[in-house]
């Protein structure tokens, strides 16, 4: 709450009465309460966003009416994957189409464009080139034959009681998790496969108050020590429409014979976390399909999609839709998360000849997993090849490893999961296939980083042929 004082402005006709014996006073003091002295200086200053709870929030400015943002990433005004990412995008799209499932990319806008007239007048946005950027974006990635609905509709819009995001919290409130829900419902409609589905009736209603205390404001509080008033906006929960009798709960379904949803949402904590801003539910309502919710909070744009696609649900049943939401500060250039999702996609090389499969202890200094050479030296070029690693230990997150060449070229190849993310210890990408290394011929791949796993460990390396050749 912000620190305020009192001045006093004089007295004026309407009255306060009180009494002492033998007197009656008619007299009202009236106080303006003026906001002072709430500004904090050290939010300009990255040396006070020291752990990695706060490095998240960098740059904290406070806006109007106690607005909060981020202006790394909520104020930014460049969106999208770059040209080659978006081709990797394009292949990725392609093969999931090939398993029966359309990609749906939902980019929920920032909150500088959604609501641009809470920023503070002394800070310059570029809101023209943020929001021409933002549907560039949506065009580039159509071109890519990728669905993805245009939410540009939502930015500046009128000022509401029904605010699209939390004045202090990085999430969209329930009313943008439901404004959202219908334009992707209103896009997605549009594709043939929708139709085929079978249709089940959603209604949602509001279930009580949502009490939100922002992280922004939460981030704000460990830097200056100061507090801010918690925010509550309406909770809602979907549950299907009891019109007559019991429902079939086979009627949930889409395809016949399928025990899944026909749609499945991967994502990040807008769609599923400790709060439940209900936005699978909306999808449900304005679809009337059911939806499998395999977002993830603390995922990032990647933790979800990463531990969806090998699991059994997509392996034994991939959906006819599968929703990607993203918050669109993120950029998704990573060209080694398209190498991961691609062979998560496939699985690996289960249910496949591994060409080479070697298991190694991980005693310290022996780092090399697998070794083309000796008796089983064969030709194992990087165009189509898949590496599957399964450490024994299910809690292993990180993997660092050098992949080299008979030609003397080698790759250093980095991934970390968050700790959100079930890999059960298993990391999965194709290797190296731009530039000219799709031709060169596997020799070995040697890990780094020993000293920081567990001596009793092992792991079990294995390379294959990709299915799409």
């Amino acid at each position: 709450m912000n620190r305020l004082m009192l001045l006093v402005t004089g007295l004026i006709g309407l009255s306060l009465v009180w009494s002492l014996p033998g007197h009656t006073y008619q007299n009202k003091p009236e106080y303006d309460l003026v906001p002072c002295c709430d500004y904090c200086e050290k939010v300009k200053h990255p040396e006070f966003y020291t752990t990695s709870y706060l490095k998240n929030f960098s740059m904290l400015l406070k806006g109007k009416e106690n607005w909060l943002f981020r202006s790394e990433k909520e104020l930014t005004t460049e969106f999208g994957p770059e040209a080659e990412a978006r081709r990797r995008l394009r292949v990725f799209s392609d093969r999931l189409r090939q398993h029966g499932t359309q990609l749906v990319m939902i980019l929920p806008p920032t909150r500088g464009l959604v609501h641009p007239d809470k920023i503070p007048q002394d800070y310059y946005f570029d809101f023209t080139t943020a929001s021409d950027n933002y549907r560039h974006m949506v065009a580039n990635l159509r071109a890519e034959g990728i669905v993805i609905p245009d939410l540009s509709p939502l930015f500046a819009e009128e000022p509401s009681d029904k605010e699209f995001f939390f004045r202090r919290d990085h999430h969209w409130s329930p009313w943008g998790a439901q404004r959202t829900a219908k334009m992707v419902a209103e896009e997605v409609k549009k594709h043939p496969r929708y139709a085929a589905l079978d249709k089940t009736e959603f209604e949602s209603k509001q279930i009580g108050l949502m009490r939100k205390r922002g992280s922004l404001q939460v981030a704000w509080y460990r830097i200056c020590d100061t507090r801010f008033a918690n925010q509550y906006v309406p909770e809602f929960r979907t549950e299907p429409k009891m019109d007559s009798g019991e429902l079939d709960e086979s009627s949930l379904f889409g395809d016949e014979g399928s025990d899944l949803p026909p749609v499945t949402l991967v994502g990040t904590s807008y769609s599923k976390g400790a709060a439940e801003y209900n936005f699978s539910g909306f999808l449900k309502e304005f679809l009337q399909l059911d939806v499998l919710n395999e977002a993830m909070a603390g995922g990032s744009y990647d933790g979800a999609m990463v531990q969806y696609l090998p699991s059994k649900d997509f392996q034994n049943n991939p959906p006819a839709f599968l929703f990607w939401e993203i918050p669109s500060y993120h950029k998704l250039n990573s060209e080694i998360f398209y190498r991961q999702i691609n062979g998560y996609m496939e699985n690996g090389c289960r249910n496949k000849k591994a060409e080479f499969k070697q298991t190694t202890d991980l005693l310290k200094g022996n780092g090399e997993i697998l070794f083309n050479g000796g008796d089983v030296y064969q030709e194992f070029r990087g165009k189509g090849r898949i590496l599957d690693v399964q450490f024994s230990e299910p809690h292993v997150k990180k993997f660092k490893a050098e992949i080299w060449y008979t030609n003397g070229r080698k790759e250093r190849v980095k991934i970390e999961h968050s700790k959100r993310v079930d890999n059960q210890g298993r990391f999965v990408f194709f290797l190296q296939e731009e530039n000219g290394w799709d031709d060169y011929n596997l020799l070995s791949v040697k890990l780094l980083g020993l000293d920081n796993m567990p001596y009793s460990a092992s792991v079990t390396a294995s390379a294959c042929w990709s299915q799409y050749q």
